[in-house]
């Protein structure tokens, strides 16, 4: 009898039926465990595609109904003296709030803090047990929706902290280490120290907003925090290791080495995507069966479903796989055509592309090259950050020599992020993407030079053209508390409770790097947090903030001052805080702002500036 042989297309179908039975989530009127448990055995059995996927189906669909049902929106409660265990570590947010998420008996919860209890609060770490007394409310539905994926169904205001307890064994030994690489990277310069923290530990607390907007508008945004590729890396370092012993000892050494760097990153997706499937490798190469990477990347997604149905909800998880699914599909095409680094970066963008495009209406055209310039460079950061960032968080007088290569290579990883950013280019959509693509399969498919000179000329062509600016409009809402001004080269923007981050990357949409004047109507901390991230992202010739103000580069205005920015005319009716702004095109002549430190145009107005 003719052994059944699971091909890769059926554990492929394996994979996306799973996906679907989770999205499906339905519950089954019997016992799941036993209905899935007995066809999946029949499925092993028989080796009959069919009836596995069904019962994959089944077990999805029914271990994710489960998990829904699990979010139920708890009541307001008054807790005190509750043990929560951190999930995540603590991060600061611009209102000076703390903020967690934390295991509260059987529910997650968000934690937020304020004053002591954030103190207390901001020094803990994931893994550890802390004693808090506050108010546990429901989410509203936007945010329950928003968090599911992380299984949050409430909400802690945390008014004070009484006791802390450490983590366990292996969680302590990761807390201690990451304290040893954040103390080392304390000679980093400031800006510099949370991309560190990232994309060597997935510590991406305290990224500066128009940093994270400059990664994102420069298709870099797997650079801030870990992900597969950090998986590679770590068992590239484990390599020494690895290598001795028996197929045994090389197993369980790989598997404990994946099991470590989970714990030490928090276990995000793409770590979860990339820890199954180099678990899977390992079993294979252990039983003499190496597996294909598609099949890799099915059977690691039908695992990671099957354990976390929320998941396929989880854009993280979802950028993950389309991008691996890119390199284990396009790359062995492109390899023979193209240098091993461009046809990755060509295949990991456009499997990526299957979910940037539909989420975020595009992707971004310099996506390519920053890519090709950056990710080299990335790589070097996390290896050598593994190694010698506990290393230098040790000695910390030797920091600054050990680290001087990771300086050098931040420099470049933000430095091409920033430059690639500012290319006035639009995202691609997805006809002008699918015309990129054709293009460049031109190029790749060319064998002669005249061909590859004609096919690359295409491929800038439909780029400059498909990829045109944005033009910005004058006088528009460009986000929540952001308002814009233009006229011609001149540009001014007036915020009040702006979110830096959105506005940041708003205004990349629409081609806007530079202002000429800034306004910020509020004042106090919370302004001046949210204020400074536009300050350095835009780089405004003149900041203008009303009295009390805690903004270091602005300029305080009161009622009737009057500024001029080339043909607009910003003009201040009421000096608040907030202050009353009214901008409109110059009819008359008044003194040409064109530089911040012009004390002339500052004299034009009716009252002074300090």
């Amino acid at each position: 009898m003719t052994r059944r042989v699971l091909l890769d297309r059926h554990i492929v179908a394996l994979a996306v039926v799973a996906v679907l039975g989770a999205l499906w989530a339905h519950p089954f009127p019997v016992p799941w465990r036993i209905a899935a448990a007995g066809v999946v055995l029949m499925g092993i059995a028989s080796r009959r595609p069919v009836i596995l996927c069904g019962g994959a189906v089944v077990t999805a669909s029914a271990l994710a109904a489960a998990s829904w049902a699990g979010l139920d929106t708890p009541r307001p409660l008054v807790l005190a003296g509750e043990w929560v265990t951190l999930i995540t570590d603590p991060a600061p947010f611009a209102s000076g709030s703390i903020g967690a998420e934390a295991r509260l008996g059987r529910r997650h919860v968000q934690l937020w803090a304020r004053g002591e209890a954030a103190s207390a609060l901001s020094s803990r770490l994931a893994g550890e047990r802390v004693e808090i007394g506050g108010v546990l409310r429901p989410l509203s539905p936007e945010t329950a929706r928003r968090y599911a994926p992380r299984h949050l169904s409430g909400r802690v205001s945390v008014d004070a902290v009484s006791g802390t307890r450490r983590a366990g064994a292996l969680g302590r030994v990761a807390n201690a280490y990451r304290r040893l690489v954040t103390r080392g990277a304390e000679s980093l310069p400031e800006h510099t120290r949370p991309l560190f923290g990232g994309m060597v530990m997935g510590d991406d607390r305290g990224q500066a907003p128009e940093v994270s907007e400059a990664f994102k508008a420069a298709g870099l945004t797997h650079l801030l925090a870990v992900s597969g590729q950090n998986v590679a890396f770590v068992l590239l370092l484990a390599v020494p290791l690895l290598r001795r012993g028996r197929l045994r000892w090389r197993l369980v050494t790989t598997l404990a080495v994946l099991g470590a760097f989970g714990v030490l990153t928090r276990w995000e997706p793409s770590v979860m995507r990339a820890e199954a499937m180099a678990a899977v490798a390992a079993a294979g190469a252990f039983a003499g069966r190496p597996v294909r990477a598609v099949r890799l990347l099915a059977l690691a997604v039908t695992a990671c479903v099957l354990v976390d149905p929320l998941l396929v909800h989880s854009l993280g998880f979802r950028l993950s796989v389309a991008a691996c699914a890119g390199l284990a599909v396009v790359t062995p095409w492109l390899r023979p055509r193209l240098p091993l680094l461009l046809a990755a970066s060509v295949a990991a963008q456009a499997g990526a592309s299957l979910v940037l495009v539909p989420t975020f209406g595009g992707v971004p055209v310099v996506g390519l090259p920053a890519n090709v310039l950056a990710v080299p460079a990335a790589g070097p950061i996390m290896m050598w950050g593994l190694v010698v960032g506990p290393v230098a968080g040790a000695l910390p007088g030797a920091a600054p020599l050990l680290h001087l290569p990771t300086r050098v290579a931040l420099a470049w990883v933000a430095g091409v992020a920033e430059v690639a950013a500012r290319v006035p280019l639009a995202p691609l959509g997805a006809l002008a993407g699918a015309a990129f693509a054709a293009a460049l399969l031109v190029v790749a498919r060319a064998a002669g030079t005249r061909s590859r000179a004609v096919g690359a000329a295409a491929l800038l062509a439909i780029v400059f053209v498909c990829a045109r600016p944005a033009s910005p409009a004058s006088g528009v809402a460009v986000a929540r508390g952001a308002r814009l001004w233009v006229d011609g080269p001149d540009r001014v923007l007036v915020v009040r409770g702006a979110p830096p981050g959105p506005t940041i990357a708003a205004l990349r949409d629409r081609n806007v790097h530079h202002v000429d004047v800034l306004v910020t109507a509020s004042a106090g901390r919370t302004a001046a947090d949210q204020a400074w991230p536009l300050v350095h992202a835009l780089r405004p010739s003149l900041v203008l903030a009303p009295e009390h103000h805690q903004l270091a580069p602005a300029r305080t205005v009161c009622a009737g001052a009057v500024v001029v920015a080339g043909d607009l005319v910003v003009e201040v009716t009421g000096g608040g805080p907030p202050l009353t702004v009214g901008v409109r095109q110059r009819q008359s002549s008044h003194s040409h702002l064109r530089s911040a430190s012009s004390h002339e145009s500052l004299r034009a107005s009716n009252c002074s500036f300090q």
